[in-house]
């Protein structure tokens, strides 16, 4: 079946191919790419994509939570975590000693990452 199908599929662009099936009423969309969803009107008119300061990247575009209700929807206050950014901050919320997590670090469990600079050295160690 494939073999039928994909020709005809590859021989429209995604457009044409979504017009077609819609008017004979099969139910579809098309699947944007990320430049198409980044620079979309509804994306944009939802101040979706927002700038942000990364402490190693510097200012990088981010997407924000797509689920907006209200005007101005959830802000999006800090970059994505760097790779054991917080580790330390949550298992001491969840009860753990600062002598087990120095356990867990040194058993590979997990990583500590306090400063930019301390993430770039220990992930350039690898």
């Amino acid at each position: 079946m494939l073999e039928i199908v994909e020709p005809a599929v590859r021989s429209r662009d995604s457009g044409e191919l979504e017009a077609a099936l819609s008017e004979v009423g099969i139910p579809c969309s098309r699947v944007n790419n990320f430049k198409e969803v980044l620079e979309h009107p509804q994306s944009v008119a939802r101040n979706l994509v927002q700038e942000i300061e990364h402490p190693r990247l510097g200012k990088m575009r981010a997407v924000r939570n797509p689920v907006v209700l209200d005007h101005d929807g959830p802000d999006m206050a800090r970059h994505a975590p760097l790779l054991g950014e917080h580790s330390e901050e949550i298992l001491l919320a969840l009860g753990y000693s600062r002598d087990a997590i120095e356990k867990f670090v040194s058993a590979g469990v997990t990583r500590l990452a306090s400063t930019p600079a301390a993430a770039s050295s220990s992930e350039a160690a690898e």
